[in-house]
């Protein structure tokens, strides 16, 4: 009997024309969602003599008799052919990606070919997502760029299939732009240490340049969670489906309750993608529902785990079940602050007291689908090191200004001790609960967070020696100035500070106060301003 390589390459015209090529499908799951977000188009061929050949059998001997367009495009003409009967029910259509060979680049005029096929079938080219490999790239560089940037202009996303497999995977990233890298399931093969921290690597840079990632051969509960809690977005692999005839493919991840995205999900989601997973400080990905207001975890890493953990919640169903249970008063003070960054559509911080201790939550809305808003979050517990009547005396005023400003720092003239009440930083020296000297507040909290081309406008302001006077004299007694500020990404951005006489019910009491211009208004500063006058007539 021939070789399966001669027979391969004598019998290609024939195997598709009695239809012994078969289209199957792979389904690539989103690890954050755990929704269906693309397929892989794949080609199996059952021979009527030799049974099923698989890619290892007829690709390479395709390649080496410089057949292998013949079989890509008829593979890529059965994708079009099952496309339009699940769309024209209606029904979601994830992206599909299909495979090209390098001498596709070579043999004929590739992009003339599959524009025909997508026309024909009237296939929208962003459903498309094109596989190469680094081999691509190995001769007629030139060729290849310049098909693969026309691709790219009639709407295909381009894909790097196999990363890592070859010698030149760096070299190709930086010498042309990829949507999505493939990372090769090699990688995964021996599941040790040091190949995660390679995986890792990757994951990381993939994040910086912009590019999507996508891990196949994706097989264990452990590669899947180790890869989900690094990040990569999207894995493909016998865990989830091996490939399967189309509707077979459909029918099973149905039955697996592997959602097809929308492509309003799709941008939803997406939308995480760039987030950094590894990072060492404490990250959630929230999902917040606007109606029913009810509160989902998508993802939260060690350091947010742990930072629940420190005020008695040991896991993400234990807080959800206290976000979502409408009795709790600390559904209330969350839900209007997630209101408050839905409408702001800036990333909003705040303080609250949680079992008698401080916690500092922050939250940027990453995306919106409907009444669904995803929100990545911070939190950390910046209680004290200060004994517990220390936490008791400062909590009545905590309760009530946590939602007004993430600065409030008390100073008392008589004592000439500044004492912070609300920071947004946990820093060493400048400790909520602490107090400090004037000077000694004043000069670090000046060159540490204001603007250097605005630190003498700040010293000015700030005079302790003069404030008194300056009070006074001022409408509603509160003095506000502009100057530029250190924020959580560490820029300088412009802020409003209040300096306020408090009431006289304590002695000599002023606020130092610290919000984003768009935030802080008149009103605000008089509701503060009887919000302390409540308190000082209480004690």
């Amino acid at each position: 009997m021939e070789n399966v390589a001669h027979y391969v390459t004598h019998h290609i015209d024939e195997a598709i024309e009695k239809g012994w090529i078969q289209l199957y499908f792979q389904p690539i799951i989103r690890s954050l969602s755990h929704t269906t977000c693309a397929f892989e188009a794949l080609a199996r061929w059952q021979d009527p003599v030799r049974g099923l050949l698989t890619p290892g059998d007829f690709i390479p001997a395709l390649e080496e008799s410089r057949q292998i367009h013949k079989l890509d495009l008829y593979i890529f003409k059965l994708l079009c052919q099952n496309y339009h009967p699940r769309a024209d029910q209606g029904l979601p259509m994830v992206p599909v990606s299909f495979n090209l060979s390098r001498l596709d680049f070579i043999t004929c005029d590739i992009f003339t070919e599959i524009e025909k096929l997508t026309q024909a079938y009237q296939l929208p080219p962003s459903q498309l997502r094109i596989e190469i490999t680094e081999s691509v790239f190995i001769k007629d560089i030139e060729t290849v760029n310049q098909t693969l940037n026309k691709f790219r202009a009639a709407g295909y996303q381009i894909w790097m299939d196999d990363f890592g497999s070859g010698y030149s995977s760096l070299n190709v990233l930086k010498d042309y732009e990829f949507d999505t890298i493939k990372l090769d399931m090699a990688f995964l093969s021996n599941f040790t240490d040091r190949s995660k921290e390679i995986v890792k690597s990757v994951v990381d840079m993939a994040k910086h340049l912009g590019i999507h990632i996508l891990t196949e051969g994706v097989e264990t509960l452990e590669q899947y969670t180790f890869l989900r809690n690094i990040g990569c977005e999207m894995l493909q692999g016998f865990l989830f489906s091996k490939p399967l005839p189309y509707i077979q493919a459909i029918e099973y991840i149905e039955e697996l309750g592997l959602t097809h995205e929308t492509p309003e999900m799709r941008r939803y989601y997406s939308a995480a993608g760039s987030l950094d997973f590894l990072t060492d400080r404490p990250m959630a990905l929230v999902e917040y529902e606007a109606i029913s207001h009810h509160v989902r975890f998508l993802f939260a890493n060690q350091p947010y785990r742990q930072s629940l953990a420190s005020k008695g919640i040991y896991s993400l169903e234990q807080c959800e079940y206290n976000l979502n249970t409408q009795d709790s008063p600390i559904i209330h003070i969350i839900s209007d602050f997630i209101k408050k960054v839905i409408a702001s559509d800036e990333q909003e911080s705040m303080t609250y007291i949680k079992g008698g201790m401080f916690m500092w939550l922050r939250i940027k809305k990453i995306a919106q689908q409907g009444p669904y808003y995803l929100g990545c979050c911070t939190l950390q517990n910046i209680t004290t090191t200060t004994d517990e009547l220390e936490q008791v005396k400062l909590t009545g005023l905590k309760e009530k200004i946590y939602d007004l400003y993430d600065t409030v720092t008390m100073l008392d003239i008589q004592t000439r001790q500044a004492q912070s009440l609300t920071f947004w930083r946990r820093d060493p020296d400048f400790l909520p609960g602490h107090e400090y000297g004037f000077e000694q507040a004043q000069h670090h909290y000046t060159e540490k967070y204001i603007a250097p081309e605005d630190r003498d406008r700040f010293y000015h302001f700030s005079n302790y020696a003069t404030l008194e006077n300056r009070c006074q004299a001022a409408p509603q007694h509160t003095l506000t100035d502009y100057f530029r500020t250190l924020t959580e990404t560490g820029s300088y951005q412009w802020h409003a500070h209040y300096l306020i006489l408090l009431p006289e019910s304590q002695g000599h009491h002023y606020l130092h106060i610290a919000s984003s211009c768009r935030g802080a208004d008149a009103k605000r500063v008089q509701r503060l301003i009887q919000v302390y006058k409540e308190y000082f007539e209480k004690k």
